[in-house]
């Protein structure tokens, strides 16, 4: 299981302090299942070889007798007998459907094809983690957040399915108008931190820069009070 979970970055993994021991299993199932689908999407040469691991993934999930061995499958398993009634497999194959989804978009996604995309990759999970620890909350602003994070690894694209995945997310900060959000789901506030900030730089250079004390220091502040 350990070397299942270092495949989570270390900002993630400070994600993960801010909710308790069960919740912090689903999140962490969450962020090591897409880090494995990353690694099938972006590291085949071809797409046809990776759809074809997405492929055996949706049927393992489907599947009542899912194979041994395999430390990830194990989690699934540990992660759905605390929280039976929510269906983790739909989930988890919605960020399957979304990853496969930018596969064979080869760069050219349209604004539609990518909304769904980061809806099925991000905004389901994040909008799951967020009903589980505060069913009071307005879980649509999560389902937003987990779009923007879903978004943000296009941004560094020059194209323009780049531009308009900045454009779509802007639009959902707009939408979210960065207001302070519950600190039940500041794991997931902090994930989505990055790419809010980097939105905000574009859009307000003149408030917003790239320092890396400054950015620390907001990283750091939004940690403890959920302002960004």
């Amino acid at each position: 299981m350990d070397d299942v979970i270092a495949s989570i970055s270390p900002p993630q993994r400070l994600s993960l302090v801010y909710l308790k021991a069960e919740k912090r299993l689903l999140l962490t199932l969450f962020l090591i299942f897409d880090s494995r689908l990353e690694d099938i999407a972006l590291k085949m040469n071809e797409a046809m070889i990776a759809q074809i691991r997405l492929a055996w993934w949706r049927d393992t999930l489907r599947s009542k007798n899912k194979p041994k061995g395999e430390p990830l499958i194990a989690l699934i398993d540990e992660v759905q007998t605390y929280f039976p009634n929510d269906d983790i497999s739909n989930i988890l194959i919605a960020m399957v459907d979304g990853w496969e989804q930018l596969i064979m978009s080869d760069n050219d996604m349209d604004d539609a094809a990518m909304l769904e995309y980061a809806q099925l990759r991000g905004g389901k999970f994040f909008k799951c983690v967020a009903s589980i620890s505060n069913s009071n909350i307005l879980v649509d602003d999560y389902d937003k957040l987990g779009r923007i994070w879903a978004l943000s690894p296009l941004f560094g694209q020059e194209t323009s399915q780049g531009e308009r995945a900045k454009t779509l997310a802007l639009d959902y900060i707009f939408e979210l108008e960065l207001k302070p959000l519950s600190k039940k789901v500041r794991a997931l506030t902090i994930l989505a931190f990055p790419a809010v900030r980097y939105l905000k730089n574009i859009h307000n250079p003149n408030k917003v820069d790239d320092n890396r004390l400054k950015y620390g220091l907001a990283y750091i502040w939004h940690a403890i009070s959920g302002r960004w």
